[in-house]
């Protein structure tokens, strides 16, 4: 059967609403299609679009000629392959990409975790990245079977006091340096007496740690004396750490005799007393 549709006109723009017919040839009838029916683009290969809750889905073999330009929204995986996803700025894709990432770019992860493999290469420290940067090791460093739990560099004010009572003193100049590594202290002190009066026992010199407990962790030090008096006929002088304490003493040893500490009474004004060496801390 044929129809004959007479009296068209040329438009070069039709409505949503305007109509085709159509002739179906099984039923024997007609109908009718819009222009909002229409779906432009190329699909290739299997597949399927089921429009409604817009969910696209295509065969292994198909092409997707263009971008995917939109929402993409709900669950789901995207296997890329040579194929291009375009997303918007506003979409959003909830689901996996599966597949690889080639090329320059970032990855800003929300709630999101990046993982690299155990055969994954990370990158080297900057310069600017040096030991000062990092943070403080709380736990120590191990070397072999050994832990450096402690590592300071400073300095302290050495000051003298009596073993009896204290003298009453000024100084001209009070300069101590030390670094302690472990349990190991490296100090030097100099003194320089200005005004000085009073006291009564030995001289006692502070220090900046105080030594363990025993005579064995302590270590006597070579010394600097100006115008200080020992008793006897001195043939050397150390300076000696007090075991647990922070202090020290200054002594005379004597040739053939017995050893002589300094008397408070043996410093007066513009003397000077220096010792550097090192003593073990607990």
């Amino acid at each position: 059967m044929t129809k004959t549709i007479n009296g068209l006109t040329v438009t070069t723009s039709a409505a949503a609403g305007d109509l085709l017919p159509i002739w179906r040839a099984a039923n024997n009838d007609t109908c009718k299609i819009t222009k909002a029916n229409f779906m432009g683009g190329v699909l290739t290969g299997a597949g399927t679009i089921a429009t409604g809750g817009f969910t696209l889905t295509v065969g292994g073999t198909s092409t997707i000629n263009g971008s995917v330009v939109g929402n993409m929204t709900g669950s789901g995986t995207v296997a890329t392959g040579g194929n291009t996803l375009t997303v918007s700025g506003t979409s959003t894709i909830n689901g996996s990409l599966v597949g690889s990432m080639t090329g320059s770019g970032t990855v800003a992860t929300g709630g999101f975790t990046l993982t690299v493999p155990a055969t994954g290469t990370a990158s080297l420290l900057g310069t600017a990245q040096t030991y000062s940067a990092l943070k403080t090791f709380s736990a120590g460093i191990a070397f072999a079977n050994e832990t450096l739990s402690t590592y300071d560099e400073g300095t302290w004010t050495p000051a003298i006091t009596g073993s009896t009572t204290n003298p009453t003193v000024t100084y001209t100049t009070q300069v101590g340096k030390c670094t302690r590594i472990g349990n190991c202290v490296f100090y030097n002190f100099f003194i320089r007496v200005n005004t000085y009066s009073g006291g009564s026992g030995n001289v006692v010199v502070s220090l900046p740690f105080a030594a363990a407990g025993t005579s064995a962790d302590g270590a006597t030090a070579a010394i600097y004396a100006s115008g200080v008096d020992f008793g006897g006929t001195p043939a050397s002088l150390v300076f000696q750490i007090s075991p647990g304490a922070a202090t020290g003493i200054f002594i005379a040893v004597q040739d053939n005799g017995t050893r002589q500490f300094l008397d408070v009474a043996g410093v007066a004004a513009g003397d000077d007393l220096q010792a550097s060496g090192f003593y073990w801390t607990s």
